[in-house]
């Protein structure tokens, strides 16, 4: 009979599957640790690279044509299409801010995620599941607020194309009512107008 460590079967499977599973994952962490710190440097050099052509100076170049001085540096981190990258070193200037391609201001999260997180929340998940599906993605979860402030624009679009002008020019016009059922306090049917031109 085989020797558990003073554990049962069971109890000693479940433990070697939590030990496999926290290896495979360390794996992939061995794999993608390296791309965010090449990706957290690439895009330190791009700040950088971004404040001199925004000050007309490098680091320490005294110029004429200089338009302001820098004034150290803070960090943030930025969700990107390869994951989190956590305090990413961003330069600042005296005055104002730094105008950079990177990322807009205040945002956390490059468009590309941003626009993922709409397509799946149009896809039919909510905005918990929502967060879920970037989280095993992205290894950073996003509070169901987070997705429903980024989905806000979609309201926004969803308004504007009802209040848009329809042309008057119409040759055939298709009028049809279909039934739907409607919830709440008590589900009943109601019905909805389609008009097809």
């Amino acid at each position: 009979m085989p020797d558990y460590l003073g554990l049962t079967r069971k109890e000693y499977v479940e433990c070697w599957q939590e030990v496999k599973e926290y290896f495979q994952d360390d794996e992939a962490e061995a794999l993608r640790r390296p791309m965010r710190d090449a990706l957290r440097r690439f895009l330190g050099e791009v700040l950088q690279l971004d404040l001199a052509s925004q000050l007309y100076a490098r680091r320490y170049e005294r110029t004429p044509k200089r338009k302001g001085y820098r004034n150290g540096s803070y960090y943030r981190s930025l969700v990107t299409t390869f994951g989190l990258i956590p305090r990413l070193e961003v330069p600042r200037p005296r005055r104002g801010g730094i105008k950079t391609r990177l990322f807009r201001r205040y945002r956390r999260c490059w468009r590309a995620v941003e626009e993922f997180i709409r397509a799946t929340f149009i896809a039919g998940a909510s905005t918990r599941e929502t967060g879920q599906i970037v989280e095993q993605l992205l290894g950073r979860r996003l509070s169901a607020s987070a997705v429903s402030e980024l989905t806000r624009l979609l309201d926004e679009e969803v308004r504007r194309f009802h209040a848009r002008p329809l042309a008057d020019d119409w040759r055939l016009l298709v009028l049809d009512g279909v039934w739907v059922k409607v919830g709440g306090y008590r589900l009943r049917t109601k019905v909805l107008l389609v008009v097809y031109g």
